[in-house]
């Protein structure tokens, strides 16, 4: 119980409310699971609130039996007759316009509007409002009792539909706000929203799923007001709205004689995609490369740094952005280089190949890969138990495909005929490969095309050398000024000026120096896609722009030919 004498002003003012008040007004809303209090030496939250008597104590100053928004801040708390319906559609503007990116080029109503509240909203005056142009219009209002005392109310919605509402073939996106307070900020009216974290073509029956009960999952609160409109990309993460046209100029190319077709570049998470790179970052990446066809991402368990932190922000991005996405997307990850201590934890024993391929399926949150890789062959291991291991791999359902890295072309030939014996014929090859490194030309290309099966090369630009970042030098803070092993074995003087020369062919051509060396790869008809990284949105874009000239006259070969084997 409370003590005989408890601060009310100072206990009301704690939580955000003036004094003198309204006695007749609730004052703090009761949400099991809320915020507690520390006042006056006693712990304060809205499941004990009955218990201290608070709400029936003698000495209370007010007289309400329900408490509204129990939780600190600085905000009076207003009727909701007091919002003006211009300031809750102008809101709901703001909204629309920040979760829905392309919503300048919808036609007119073609966005529905569901609102979930706990307020008395004025349809009537929000459809008289609406001007007859504007992309948006409500669909459904879907609101709760108010009775909310120290349980949430489990009842079912009150649904109401207003009188005029698109036809639903009309309808493009439908997006669900619901409309968490409406209070007075510096006498402005303020509205606040929970964003549903989706909003998507044509499917009005999850209207119907709310009257049958179902509780709206809510993004951060997000404030509308004259303050506060402006920062709303800041305060909360927006529903992704992939690109209508996202397969448009991109190019698939067939995976060797499989069904399975890749797009010409794929994005691989080898860096700048762990827990020590920015997630907002590699949120954009991985954005805007779906946006623009690109449809597999690549992986491996010790990706990061630190080793296994890709897998999982890139599933965080599987369950959130890219969750409506998952049967258009290729996954793809490896196992074979060093993950955990101990004799169990690299190369490629059975024993490692399937604990790492169960690791990187629940990093991920998936139930099966696409496609599942020997990430190196091991010297100690029969090639019969590595490639037995990738057959279990398959027929157990944890991928639908298997491939094999850096192999050499024995060992490929050996592979290859191994797992087409086991009935699980390899799909794919990833070797190293770009024009500074062109191993693979000596008898591996020829087995890869022997065998019929794709090819994938990383590090096509040889990690940043055939750009032109290094063309003036090597600049300060660049990975290759921090590692050693980078400027001794690749960034050095002659593999600099071989670029500087591949640059004025590239400027000939009307290409950047990247965009010349993604297409001398793809130029190849055994080379199924090129497998880029990137540290920011911009490269990609680059790189997807060498698509539109992938023809090499016999001059420019010969001149590349000369350039790179001098």
């Amino acid at each position: 119980m409370l003590p005989a004498v408890f601060q009310w002003q100072q206990f009301l003012e704690f939580i955000g409310l003036p004094f003198p008040f309204d006695k007749r007004k609730p004052v703090v809303e009761l949400s099991g699971g809320g915020p507690c209090l520390e006042f006056q030496g006693i712990t304060i939250n809205p499941d004990n609130l009955e218990e201290l008597g608070i709400l029936r104590h003698p000495d209370r100053p007010f007289e309400a039996r329900e408490i509204i928004h129990f939780r600190p801040r600085n905000r009076h708390h207003v009727d909701s007759s007091n919002i003006r319906i211009v300031d809750l559609i102008e809101s709901i503007r703001h909204i629309v316009k920040a979760t829905i990116p392309q919503a300048a080029h919808i036609p007119t109503a073609g966005i529905g509007v569901v609102m979930t509240t706990h307020h008395q909203v004025n349809l009537e005056g929000i459809e008289q409002r609406l001007p007859q142009s504007a992309q948006f219009r409500i669909v459904a209002v879907l609101r709760r009792g108010e009775n909310r005392m120290v349980k949430r109310d489990k009842r079912p919605p009150v649904r109401i539909i207003p009188q005029h509402i698109p036809q639903p073939a009309h309808l493009r996106f439908l997006l669900f706000i619901g409309i968490d307070r409406i209070a007075c900020n510096n006498s402005q009216p303020v509205v606040d929203f929970r964003l549903a974290p989706y909003s998507f073509d044509h499917r009005l029956n999850r209207v119907s799923a709310f009257t049958a009960g179902h509780r709206l999952h809510a993004e951060p609160i997000v404030s509308f007001g004259a303050d506060t409109t402006s920062s709303l990309h800041q305060r909360t993460h927006m529903p992704y709205q992939a690109d209508d046209s996202r397969y448009d100029s991109m190019i698939y190319n067939r995976c060797g004689r499989s069904g399975l077709k890749l797009p010409a570049l794929s994005l691989g998470l080898w860096q700048n995609f762990g827990s020590v790179d920015p997630f907002e970052n590699q949120r954009t990446m991985v954005r805007r490369a779906f946006d623009l066809g690109i449809t597999h991402f690549d992986l491996a368990n010790n990706y990061g740094p630190v080793p296994g932190s890709a897998e999982e922000n890139f599933g965080k991005l599987l369950r959130t952005d890219l969750a409506p996405f998952r049967d258009e997307l290729v996954v793809s990850s490896k196992a074979g280089y060093w993950m955990w201590p101990g004799p169990y934890g690299e190369w490629g024993s059975r024993k490692y190949l399937i604990s790492s391929c169960d690791a990187s399926l629940k990093r991920l949150g998936l139930d099966s890969l696409d496609i599942f890789y020997s990430h190196r062959p091991d010297p100690d291991t029969p090639l019969e138990e590595t490639m037995g291991a990738l057959d279990f791999i398959v027929r157990s359902g944890r991928a639908h495909y298997v491939g094999i890295s850096n192999y050499d072309h024995e060992q490929t030939a050996r592979a290859c005929a191994i797992l087409r014996d086991l009935g699980t014929p390899c799909l794919i090859h990833q070797p190293r490969y770009n024009m500074l490194d062109r191993w693979v030309e000596d008898h591996l290309l020829d087995e890869i095309g022997k065998q019929q099966i794709g090819c994938i090369p990383f590090c096509p630009l040889a990690q940043g050398l055939l750009t032109n970042k290094y063309i003036d030098g090597i600049p300060s803070g660049s990975r290759a000024s921090k590692v050693c092993e980078m400027k001794d074995n690749l960034i050095h003087e002659a593999n600099i000026e071989r670029v500087r020369k591949l640059n004025v062919i590239a400027k000939d051509r009307g290409q950047s120096m990247a965009q010349m060396a993604l297409a001398w790869l793809l130029k190849d008809s055994r080379i199924t896609s090129a497998l880029i990284g990137a540290s920011k949105v911009s490269q990609i874009e680059d790189s997807i722009a060498a698509l539109k000239n992938l023809k090499f006259s016999p001059d420019e070969l010969d001149q590349i030919r000369t350039i790179i084997t001098s």
